[in-house]
């Protein structure tokens, strides 16, 4: 996988890098509900893009030290200024620009490998859960959480909106990625031999019954769809008008009091 080559659908821009803190500001409660890290030391995060994520678990996980590895040198160093804003003692932590295919260096003593959102991104999957397997310690723990592009529903029924993200999904497909990963990752991970698989849908309701939720995560979906529209349109996928016209849908959804939106990620723990 080149540095430099788009397999990335939100691509690298200041405003992606930003999203992606904003989404983990959004998400980490519903990531982290079920995750316990409490018991471990040492932890390798894979795909750890600009740090969100190792940022939420070193403060919700006094004890552990994490490694994080990203074959974006841009993102690491997004994450590297990111980490030394979060005040977090850097003894705890360290970043690593590598591809894990090729982190032959790298330690194979780690407690667990956690990987979030990463997968749906890449066509080698087997190739880096192999590589994480490999870097686990006899019995160490995988964790995954990942998307089910699919499961996305609102009512009432939103058939242009969910048109145009079946469109940013096919985009991404066309890019070596995949949308529906997290619904495979049971077979995935039993083809690679791992152990105690267990795979928990997690799903997403918002209605009138949590609108500060609802509204807060209606912002965090816009500029997640925004992301993937713009390298769309910078590629001559789309034009900018119809994501203007799919944006404008999803404001006034967002105000509808009896709107629904309802979206399933999924989760995966095996062990090695």
């Amino acid at each position: 996988m080149s540095k430099n080559k788009l397999e990335y659908i939100h691509g690298f821009s200041e405003f992606e890098q930003e999203r992606l803190m904003f989404q983990n500001q959004v998400l980490s409660p519903l990531i982290y509900e079920k995750i316990d890290l409490n018991h471990l030391t040492k932890v390798l995060e894979i795909g750890c893009g600009v740090g969100a994520q190792m940022i939420e678990m070193l403060n919700r996980f006094p004890h552990i030290h994490i490694t994080g590895v990203d074959i974006s040198d841009v993102q690491v160093g997004k994450a590297r200024l990111n980490l030394k804003h979060s005040n977090i003692d850097p003894s705890r932590y360290e970043l690593h620009c590598m591809d894990i295919t090729q982190a032959h260096a790298l330690s194979k003593e780690f407690e667990a490998v956690v990987m979030i959102w990463v997968l749906e991104h890449v066509s080698n999957d087997l190739e880096i859960l192999s590589a994480a397997k490999d870097h686990l310690i006899p019995n160490g723990q995988l964790i995954l959480t990942e998307v089910y592009n699919d499961s996305l529903g609102f009512f009432p029924p939103q058939d242009d909106i969910l048109m145009h993200w079946n469109k940013m999904n096919a985009f991404q497909k066309s890019i070596g990625g995949n949308g529906n990963i997290g619904i495979e990752l049971g077979s995935i991970l039993k083809k690679l031999n791992f152990r105690n698989i267990e795979i928990k849908p997690y799903p997403i309701l918002y209605d009138t019954t949590k609108l500060e939720l609802r509204t807060e995560f209606f912002e965090y979906w816009i500029s997640l769809m925004e992301s993937g529209s713009k390298t769309m349109i910078d590629l001559n996928k789309i034009q900018s008008s119809e994501w203007e016209k799919v944006k404008n849908q999803l404001i006034q959804v967002s105000k509808n009091e009896d709107a629904v939106f309802f979206y399933n990620f999924i989760q995966a723990f095996a062990f090695k």
